[in-house]
């Protein structure tokens, strides 16, 4: 039934047919449909109208409760995004009626290989890579951040510039991505686990998860990036550990992240607080901006402690922070705890959490970057949203040197003498 000013119906559900002849339900298409096609399309479905649905595993609940069932006569052609773990499709849109092909025939149809698909729909390679790699973009011109007008295209060239800092930092690092495959504006959503639609160029990573394996997602080249980029990922979370050692973190992050009523130089006081603390503990620590509201501290390791042990000594070192001043700091994620004070972030070390990866972009307006930051330039006024897709390529330019020069040169752990500094067993 139809919501709101739209007049005709408010959906059709779709179906598709298995080898057996059975009817499946794959979902729902709400857009594509302008007035003539509304009009028409529920004259001819009212001739349809039958007392009971047709498929094998119809909607249940309030989708059922709205729905008119016909008999399934008529064949549309949509266009989707990708197939859910419930095999539906996301983000459906109608794209007319297919008088040729009879019901029957309506089966599921399998993805073409990616690399394929980019030749056939992409005019040209976009270049990428000093060695001479193409990567093939579908609509390289759709906009992906209207407000700078900044597309598909622009998005990779984005991360051909930082490619040699970025790489070394996710490769090798399960992924939890944020697509929006229309921009930045229109329905995004997350996803880690692989699919049948995720191209071959992205690495599987098995997992167990719940009682199973699932497959993640992993990139180790630009090759691979431009693949996420085909899919229209505007942010990129990783995992603390890499896939050789998948028990063993080889970094942790501390995400500073105020409440909006705390300013900017206290976020900035407490950075440092957190680096003076971590130096007295032993540890080498580097900054980065998040692209959102606030500012992670990373300590890279040597991957010999496990998530659990690393999650106790994060979390010790959060409540070490709080204890310095109550009333400035919070350790809790309950918000009623979080007002007017900073939380101290320390649950993105936990097994399968993850953090915004190293220059990654962020699906926000300005289109911002998580970009890593010298200690020293925290104080020259950078903010957690300073660096954008538009002015990273001033900064690359006039880097001297690795922001986190040294990083994959500090090996180090979490002792007993660690441990004994912060006060826990």
């Amino acid at each position: 039934m139809p919501r709101g000013s739209r007049t005709g119906f408010g959906a059709l559900l779709l179906g598709v047919y298995d080898s057996e002849g059975k009817l499946h339900f794959k979902g729902r298409a709400g857009t594509g449909f302008d007035e003539k096609t509304l009009s028409d399309l529920t004259a001819r479905l009212k001739k349809l109208e039958t007392g009971k649905p047709p498929f094998i595993d119809p909607p249940a609940g309030a989708e059922a409760k709205r729905a008119i069932w016909v008999k399934p006569e008529l064949v549309g052609e949509v266009r989707y995004s990708e197939r859910t773990r419930d095999d539906l499709l996301r983000q459906p849109v109608f794209l007319g009626l297919r008088e040729d092909k009879p019901p029957g025939q309506v089966v599921l149809e399998v993805p073409e290989p990616a690399n394929e698909t980019y030749k056939k729909n992409s005019p040209a390679p976009v270049a990428a890579g000093d060695a001479g790699i193409n990567i093939f973009l579908t609509h390289p011109d759709r906009v992906l951040y209207p407000e700078q007008g900044l597309t598909k295209k622009n998005l990779l060239q984005y991360y051909r510039l930082v490619e040699k800092f970025m790489i070394p930092h996710v490769a090798g690092r399960p992924l939890t991505l944020v697509r929006c495959p229309d921009g930045r504006h229109e329905e995004c959503f997350f996803q880690k686990h692989a699919n049948e639609t995720v191209p071959k160029s992205l690495e599987r990573i098995p997992i167990e998860e719940n009682d199973k394996i699932e497959n993640y997602m992993a990139v180790d080249s630009l090759a691979g990036v431009g693949a996420l980029v085909q899919m229209g990922v505007l942010e990129i979370h990783t995992w603390n550990s890499r896939k050789e050692k998948l028990e063993y973190p080889d970094r942790f992050v501390m995400d500073i992240d105020p409440d909006p009523a705390v300013s900017w130089e206290k976020v900035i006081e407490t950075a440092f607080l957190l680096r003076e603390r971590l130096n007295e503990l032993g540890f080498a620590s580097f900054l980065k901006t998040t692209g959102g509201k606030g500012l992670h501290v990373v300590v890279p390791l040597a991957a010999r402690q496990d998530w659990e042990e690393v999650n106790y000594f994060t979390k010790a070192l959060a409540e070490d922070i709080v204890r310095s001043a109550p009333g400035s700091f919070t350790s809790k994620m309950t918000k009623s705890r979080r007002m007017g004070k900073i939380f101290v972030d320390y649950m993105r070390n936990i097994r399968g959490a993850t953090a915004v990866e190293a220059y990654s972009t962020r699906a926000k307006p300005g289109a911002p970057v998580s970009s890593p930051i010298e200690w020293v330039e925290l104080k020259s006024g950078i903010r957690s949203d300073s660096f954008t897709i538009k002015n990273m390529p001033d900064r690359m330019k006039n880097l001297k040197r690795d922001p986190w020069e040294g990083f994959f040169n500090a090996r180090q752990s979490i002792t007993k003498k660690t441990r004994k500094k912060l006060g826990v067993d």
